[in-house]
């Protein structure tokens, strides 16, 4: 009689660790990490010139919601797929950027952000936002590296949504 008892009572522990153990295996809280080799550009004009750049993007993501039933949050990111062009003003005080992506949809005129820091003499970054009717746009650019992170926030056609990707210019 004892056995059968035993049995039950090592089946329920061992489905209870199966449970506790499974859903945090099939719910792991970790994040996946993507790393790839990321050397600094050399610029190809001398600080003070022309400044209109080209850029690639190096990796991308974004997070969103859908106001669809059912409602959800999504989030993406990975390698950059999308070029884009930055004119800076010779006066530093507006920069344009132009997304190929953009520009195959039609729009003939890039996003104008006000300088928010220009770069001094001794200075390494340009810093540039603009805002939106229901958006906010921001640019931080290092130009001795020659690298540049492009961010957006804001209402999408779905819902809420925001956009960031680190770029490699030259």
């Amino acid at each position: 009689m004892a056995r059968p008892v035993v049995r039950i009572l090592l089946l329920m522990l061992l489905s209870a660790l199966a449970g506790f153990y499974g859903s945090r295996f099939l719910q792991r809280d970790e994040q996946a990490e993507l790393r790839i080799p990321l050397a600094d550009a050399t610029p190809s004009r001398p600080a003070g010139q022309n400044l209109d750049l080209g850029c690639k993007e190096v990796v991308e993501a974004t997070a969103q919601e859908t106001v669809f039933d059912p409602k959800s949050a999504i989030a993406r990111s990975g390698l950059g797929t999308d070029s884009a062009a930055i004119h800076i003003l010779p006066d530093k005080k507006m920069v344009t950027v132009l997304f190929a992506y953009d520009v195959s949809n039609g729009a003939t005129e890039g996003q104008s952000l006000n300088v928010k820091y220009p770069p001094r003499d001794a200075d390494t970054y340009l810093v540039a936002a603009g805002e939106g009717t229901l958006s906010v746009y921001s640019l931080i650019l290092n130009l001795k590296t020659m690298k540049a992170v492009y961010t957006f926030t804001g209402q999408g056609m779905l819902g809420i949504k925001g956009y960031s990707t680190l770029m490699l210019c030259h």
